[in-house]
């Protein structure tokens, strides 16, 4: 993949996990979370362990940077919710 389109993905990460936690929190939570501090509420592991295979967490920069690339037509968080793939692996957190 060329560096322009990665940069354009790059600038959708942020937005795309901000919408994630904002899911996940009641409204008053949720009117706090911004992209400045987002990095700060998301956890620092960014893999796991299952059987002695190391996987990506959900919902980090790299695990959302890899199914952009996969399904490019994603611009939202609802975007990702509604590829089953996605759907499945965001309810199981892996």
């Amino acid at each position: 993949m060329n560096a322009k389109k990665m940069k354009q993905l790059k600038k959708l990460v942020k937005p795309i996990q901000v919408q994630w936690v904002r899911s996940l929190l009641n409204e008053e939570e949720a009117s706090k979370v911004n992209i400045s501090n987002i990095d700060a509420m998301l956890s620092e592991q960014t893999h796991f362990m299952v059987k002695g295979t190391m996987y990506l967490s959900a919902m980090t920069d790299k695990w959302i940077i890899k199914y952009l690339k996969k399904y490019p037509e994603i611009s939202c968080f609802q975007d990702m919710v509604s590829i089953p793939e996605l759907k499945k692996k965001l309810h199981l957190g892996w």
